[in-house]
């Protein structure tokens, strides 16, 4: 979701504490490290489990409104994870794509509920499951 009013990455930064828990740093990296693990393995759960954060998200909640609402969906069946998009405000729900229509319904619906009718665009991207590839040979880099 991309929502039509932006935000400065000075405000975003702004409501960022000056220092972490070690607890949030640990999980962050934690995190970090099982959706790495669950992109290279294609597993689900370790994607689902990885999409959490600890250090932004908690404090750009308040000036990022669609992200509290987008957050909801992650229970759905099909959806992997909430984040936000950068800095903000945009944000990114990454889902199975054969329940993306359903998912986006969902969002279309939190959206409105938010941010108001056709204010918000809800772009829908994949993933190249195929990995990076050498210029022209078709030889996966990894």
């Amino acid at each position: 979701m991309i929502p039509s009013r932006p935000l400065a990455t000075s405000a975003s930064r702004a409501v960022l504490p000056e220092t972490y828990t070690r607890r949030a740093a640990v999980s962050n990296v934690q995190c970090m490290a099982l959706l790495t693990a669950g992109f290279a393995q294609g597993n689900e759960e370790l994607v689902r489990a990885g999409m959490h954060d600890w250090l932004h998200e908690p404090f750009r909640a308040e000036v990022c409104p669609l992200l509290p609402a987008m957050r909801n969906l992650r229970d759905e069946d099909g959806v992997l994870g909430v984040v936000l998009s950068g800095a903000g405000p945009s944000v990114l729900v990454l889902c199975r794509s054969e329940e993306s229509a359903a998912v986006k319904e969902k969002i279309r619906l939190l959206v409105e509920r938010v941010e108001g009718k056709g204010e918000t665009e809800v772009a829908e991207c994949r993933l190249n499951t195929k990995g990076l590839q050498a210029a022209g040979n078709g030889v996966p880099l990894w």
